[in-house]
């Protein structure tokens, strides 16, 4: 489990951080491609950032373990000087459900959706946008399936 210390943390140009950026993930208001079956060590350590600023926190508020995986819904924060700079929530490609997996009920959910038979948040849209086009769409559950029927 990580808890944040007092010390200063800078980027690499020594300012202090205001967003987190990373290669792997898409970041604005939510931070989403995160691939499901990811753990918080790993997904801390996927930003430009160090892996000492970035606190993880689990839908119930507690902070999360590295060995936790990374769900749809949790809450990310970029801590410098000890004080919270701000705040994401994560988009689990697939998970729609918040357990941190693709499942048979995040494709029976990601079906509804399509159909106009369930409403969403705007973090469960991203995590059921799967193949990353932009659009939530049957193809997104059928490649969902696919991940499921290789396993």
């Amino acid at each position: 489990m990580y808890f944040e210390d007092e010390q200063t943390q800078t980027g690499s140009n020594g300012a202090m951080p205001d967003e987190l950026t990373s290669d792997n993930y898409t970041v604005d208001t939510y931070i989403s491609r995160v691939a499901a079956d990811t753990t918080v060590g790993a997904f801390r350590q996927a930003f430009d950032q160090d892996a000492a600023s970035i606190v993880v926190y689990a839908v119930s508020g507690e902070a999360a373990a590295d060995s936790d995986l990374m769900k749809t819904g949790m809450t990310v924060s970029l801590v410098a000087n000890g004080q919270t700079v701000k705040q994401y929530q994560t988009a689990v490609a697939g998970d729609l459900r918040g357990t941190g997996t693709v499942s048979s009920s995040s494709v029976r959910e990601l079906l509804c959706m399509v159909t106009g038979a369930s409403g969403f948040a705007p973090v469960t849209a991203l995590a059921a946008d799967y193949d990353g086009n932009g659009s939530v769409a049957t193809t997104d559950a059928r490649k969902m399936l696919g991940l499921l029927t290789a396993g």
